[in-house]
């Protein structure tokens, strides 16, 4: 099947090191933020919200490691404080594979421990978290950026990046990231379409009224003062998300139909306040620049352990 069993190009891996590096950043920024309110929501000392109560936000088959270890602040900020490292490393491409088993743990972990500071990015982070175990993330990394040093040094007998970083990849993986991305917008545009509200154009307006979610720093009022231009807006929304998922998979409409998406992202993360669900999302779209290569791969097909197994 050569939907998923064609191959990418070294662009396409060196890209899936571009997107392990804005993955890690847009993690570790959403949770140094559900860091400010740790103290209050996770840490069994906490009379907000007692391990308890939180547990109690879950379903009842869901189960979590915190359980099993010593019902103390120090534990737990300890198991935050591995949930950080992974992020960290995971940037800077140390065991990349092993630092995204860790994020995908122990988001698990916390959410199951209390669900009430999680929403929707946090759901698409662990699924990214764990497509990433079958990428390749060998490019862009602190070893290969240590090898740059020491070839520009002179002292290129030393430097083994060409032989340590992946030249190709099936591309299945990435087809996982891509359909899940087009799954959340066929699912979001499907239930827009079941809503009176979006099919007389009246959404966005009641949206741009909702303090806690509108007001973020780009709200002019030549475009959010007028009900015309906020019916334009939501029929628009409705046509994106439902076509997006099927002109973004033909070559002629791809690209424009990319751009559209990522500019229907940053316009909405520039106006809404949606924490960072449309940064994780820029992530999983941006995997479609990962394309398979339109040449055959060379020795009848072949690819060499390294290639295959990195």
């Amino acid at each position: 099947n050569a939907f998923f069993h064609a191959r990418t190009t070294v662009q396409g891996c060196q890209w899936a090191g571009i997107l392990r590096i804005a993955f890690a950043v847009t993690a570790l920024s959403n949770v140094l933020m559900l860091g400010w309110d740790f103290g209050a929501f996770f840490l069994p000392s906490s009379t907000r919200i007692p391990v308890t109560a939180g547990r109690d936000t879950m379903d009842q088959d869901t189960w979590t490691v915190l359980e099993w270890m010593p019902q103390s602040d120090y534990a737990y900020q300890m198991a935050f404080g591995l949930y950080v490292m992974h992020l960290i490393l995971l940037g800077l491409g140390v065991a990349p594979r092993y630092q995204a088993a860790g994020v995908y743990f122990w988001t698990c972990m916390f959410r199951h421990h209390n669900n009430v500071l999680w929403n929707d990015e946090d759901t698409v982070m662990k699924q990214l978290a764990f497509f990433l175990f079958f990428w390749p993330l060998d490019h862009y990394t602190i070893w290969t950026v240590m090898d740059s040093i020491v070839a520009q040094r002179q002292r290129p007998s030393t430097s083994k990046t060409k032989e340590q970083v992946s030249s190709s990849w099936p591309m299945w993986p990435f087809r996982l990231v891509q359909i899940q991305m087009c799954l959340i917008f066929i699912s979001t545009g499907l239930l827009k379409w079941t809503g009176e509200d979006w099919w007389d154009g009246s959404a966005v307006y009641y949206v741009v009224h909702i303090d806690d979610l509108y007001g973020n720093w780009f709200n002019p009022s030549w475009i959010f003062g007028y009900r015309g231009v906020l019916q334009v807006l939501t029929w628009a929304t409705l046509v994106l998300e439902v076509a997006a998922p099927i002109l973004i998979w033909f070559p002629r409409t791809r690209w424009g139909t990319l751009g559209s998406v990522l500019a229907f992202h940053v316009g909405l993360d520039a106006s809404m306040n949606l924490n960072f669900f449309h940064w994780i999302m820029t992530v999983g779209w941006l995997s479609f620049l990962i394309q398979p290569d339109a040449k055959p791969a060379g020795n009848g097909g072949s690819a060499s352990k390294k290639d295959c197994c990195a």
